[in-house]
Order: C-alpha cells, then sequence, then structure tokens
C-alpha cells in the first residue's frame, strides 16, 4: 500500500537512575530505550569514545579505567539515531 505510513524509531532515551558520575572503582550502568514506545525492545549499541577513563559492554554496564569525563555513544543497531551521554568517572571517596 503506497499510502501506509512506516513508523521508524525517533529518539533514544536514557532512564533516570542511569547517574552522572561513577566512583572509579565501581561500575555504572547505562539503561536506554529506543522511542516511540513500540520500539522500546529495539537493541542499542554503546561504544566509549574515551576508553582511557571508560568502557562500556553492550549491555550499557560502564567500567571505569581512570578519573575523567567518558564520552559515550548510544545509538541504534542501523545507526541512524544516535546519542551522546558524559560520565564523570570520579575519585572513590
Amino acid at each position: 500500500d503506497p499510502n501506509e505510513v512506516i513508523e521508524e524509531p525517533t529518539s533514544i532515551t536514557v532512564k533516570e537512575g542511569s547517574q552522572g558520575f561513577i566512583s572509579v572503582k565501581k561500575k555504572g550502568k547505562l539503561h536506554a530505550t529506543v522511542q516511540p514506545e513500540k520500539f522500546n525492545n529495539d537493541p542499542v549499541v554503546f561504544e566509549s569514545l574515551d576508553k582511557n577513563v571508560a568502557v562500556v559492554k553492550n549491555d550499557g554496564t560502564v567500567y571505569p579505567v581512570s578519573v575523567g569525563n567518558a564520552n559515550i555513544l548510544i545509538k541504534t543497531v542501523d545507526g541512524k539515531i544516535t546519542q551522546k551521554q558524559i560520565r564523570t568517572i570520579q575519585k572513590s571517596q
């Protein structure tokens, strides 16, 4: 049907609770979902742009490497939608 509207993902949201800072001796977790709601179960890809500060696994777990700011890309598998998150890695208290 040429008149059929094909809905596509529009954005990625990061749920509250995905803290903006992580202690250098602990790990953090990014919880990301694709919007609108019908795409919530679509997988996303995580990538650290600052691997000397933190690495991130495919499940969103952030592993600190050193103190600093880590830019983390979250994107849809097809790469059409990308969001950047910054996480600050702090010294342990």
